[in-house]
């Protein structure tokens, strides 16, 4: 088990609330990457106005072509709050100046001018900036392609020296990007060089986080006014764009054509439309305040074949919000098909995320590992409904905007999935050991079958995939989320990616340094030893709760610091018996009878590697037949059932 670099993976988000904010520098590091790695510059505005609002072209050329000219007065206001530094009464000539000219726009064209749509728009997407410094400049961007349906969303920048990050909601936290979600890639051209990147710049990437946030939103736009200077910036789950700053002042016939894209009945309003449209995907409130929450609120999908009825699902509550940027941007809520059906009837979970299109579907893998081993399908997902919609089938702006500046191929693209299935328990909410053990025992033994005779690795197993169902039989172990699986071949070798996988407080250590070897059988191993021990030390099973994390094993959540913390614990009995301590009394039973066996088989493993390069006779599989699903049900003192090979 070599190595002990730390790059960065995904940490443990566990469930909504029992999520604690991050501080702001994990955040900003976040953010900053994805600006770095992922920031597309140089869209001249008029463009990037065009196809995001869906302008026609003639109508482009008939605004860029005429003179405009901007209220005199409300300027004068404008430019005497911008000498104050003044935002709050910056705002109000700046709304009047767009409200004026959106009119006369509309007028021009004979169409009805919306003043609502307009004020939605600055609402949602308006920031008033001050003077920032530059802390970075980009790079080449990283991975590319994520898309879903648009909607703009609400901020208002505070100065540079705020402390605080905008709240996503209640309880949501920003993720650390994952291994995947940080690929990198450099097959794109640019025409322009990077431009700096500010604080405000991080400010508006903050917000872009809290939009993202509210399902239903496959994009969001910002537009970010530096006194006469207006720079626009889209996001999506997989690249940023910024357009080159105007100023509104010196060029009116861009701030015209901003105006009208923001308030013209004939433009994209697709987010803010309340009645049900056509389009991909959206959401519709059921309650009067849009976005206010979705819960109450129902999600339609395209129809998997044309003609048939429209997806529909009605929001209980969310279950799973992922607050980060770039990246799977999963949502999981629980929903219900009929909405005249009593809450807690007929409920499922209904997941929506955007993994890498290269990847392999999540239902296809659930449906091969079925059909290896029916046998064990009460111990696998039941799906209800399984869809998947690519960046055209979404109409998503971002191609044609990036088009502008010469990139016509996307190297990681990324189509959104949807996913409907039975809902479960988590594994804190059994209420009794008897229970946890049999949960336990049973992911194992499938997780092993879904290997060896399904040939799928789960290869990101977590205290969140580890859930429950309950019948007349009793409690049932079920192994969830498979969509970081990866075929096996008749080689046992992963066939997806040799991109490392996982949630960072339950990684095998050797899977936490940056020359990582490929995923094996025996890492997802560790990762059940690792979920075991959290439990033990996080989990009040008589209050079905998952307590805040463990001080002693806090530093298992920190990428940079989770491979040494771990490699401590594993080797050195003073570290072990440290976070041992920490075991709640309803575990203790667990302590000796499967801890301390496990603990010396993953200690004498990670110790047996010979010294030096040469691993000749040695299988780096099992670790010289040390780690094996025999082995490891032996340290649980279980008998394997129904063995599939």
């Amino acid at each position: 088990m070599p190595g002990l670099n730390s790059p960065v993976h995904s940490p443990n988000y566990g469930e909504s609330e029992f999520k604690k904010p991050l501080k702001l520098s994990s955040a900003s590091d976040d953010l900053l990457w994805d600006l770095k790695n992922n920031l597309y510059d140089g869209v001249p505005p008029e463009q990037f106005i065009q196809h995001i609002f869906g302008i026609k072209p003639e109508y482009v050329d008939a605004i860029m072509a005429k003179k405009w000219r901007l209220d005199s007065k409300l300027l004068i206001e404008y430019h005497v709050a911008c000498h104050h530094n003044d935002r709050d009464r910056m705002a109000p000539p700046y709304e009047d100046l767009l409200h004026a000219l959106g009119e006369r726009v509309c007028r021009y064209f004979s169409e009805d001018y919306d003043p609502d749509k307009l004020w939605m728009h600055l609402k949602h997407s308006f920031m008033l900036a001050f003077p920032s410094r530059t802390i970075a400049k980009p790079e080449i961007p990283a991975s590319l392609g994520d898309v879903s349906g648009s909607e703009y969303h609400s901020a208002i920048a505070e100065d540079e020296q705020s402390p605080s990050i905008p709240a996503v909601g209640p309880e949501l936290e920003a993720p650390h990007p994952s291994n995947e979600d940080r690929m990198r890639s450099t097959r794109h051209s640019r025409k322009s060089l990077p431009l700096p990147i500010t604080i405000h710049d991080l400010d508006v990437a903050r917000t872009a986080v809290e939009s993202m946030a509210v399902s239903g939103r496959h994009y969001t736009i910002r537009a970010s006014v530096h006194r006469t200077s207006i720079t626009l910036w889209y996001y999506d789950r997989a690249c940023i764009v910024r357009a080159l700053s105007f100023d509104f002042e010196k060029q009116p016939n861009i701030f015209a054509l901003f105006a009208y894209g923001m308030s013209s009945v004939n433009t994209r309003n697709d987010d803010y439309n309340p009645e049900p449209c056509v389009g991909p995907s959206f959401v519709f409130p059921v309650n009067p305040y849009y976005g206010s929450s979705l819960v109450g609120t129902r999600i339609m999908f395209l129809p998997i074949v044309r003609g048939d009825p429209v997806p529909m699902f009605f929001v209980d509550r969310f279950i799973y919000v992922y607050s980060g940027l770039i990246g799977r941007g999963t949502m999981v809520y629980e929903v219900r098909e009929d909405f005249m059906a009593e809450d807690g009837s007929q409920n499922e979970a209904l997941k929506v995320s955007w993994p890498l299109a290269a990847r392999p579907r999540e239902d296809a893998l659930i449906s091969q590992i079925l059909q290896a081993i029916p046998e064990w399908q009460d111990h696998l997902p039941e799906v209800t409904f399984s869809a998947t919609y690519t960046p055209t089938d979404l109409g998503v702006p971002r191609v044609e905007l990036l088009r502008c500046i010469g990139i016509n191929e996307i190297p990681t693209e990324r189509n959104m999935h949807v996913l409907g299935m039975s809902k479960y328990e988590k594994l804190w909410e059994v209420g009794n050991i008897g229970g946890f053990k049999k949960i336990f025992v049973d992911c194992v033994e499938c997780h092993y079958h879904s290997y060896a005779t399904g040939r799928v690795l789960h290869g990101d197993l977590s205290e969140n995939n580890l859930m429950f169902k309950q019948d007349e039989d009793g409690v049932k172990g079920i192994v969830n989320d498979w969509d970081m699986a990866s075929p096996v071949d008749d080689m046992d070798e992963v066939l997806a990616t040799n991109i490392p996988t996982g949630t960072t407080p339950f990684m095998a250590c050797e899977l936490l340094c940056d020359d990582a070897p490929p995923h094996l059988y025996r890492h997802d191993l560790e990762s059940f030893f690792y979920i075991l021990v959290w439990a033990c030390v996080n989990y009040s099973l008589r209050k079905k709760k998952r307590l805040s994390t463990a001080k002693v094993i806090e530093l298992w959540n920190l990428p940079e610091r989770a491979r040494m913390a771990k490699v401590a614990f594993l080797i050195d009995p003073y570290c072990r018996d440290e976070v041992f301590n920490y075991i709640g009394e309803e575990f203790t039973s667990i302590k000796e009878a499967w801890l301390m066996p496990l603990w010396r088989l993953f200690r004498d493993a990670f110790v047996s590697a010979p010294e030096g390069t040469t691993l000749e006779g040695y299988d780096m599989r099992t670790c010289g037949g040390r780690v094996t699903f025999e082995k490891f049900m032996g340290a649980l003192g279980k008998e394997p059932r129904h063995l599939s090979r």
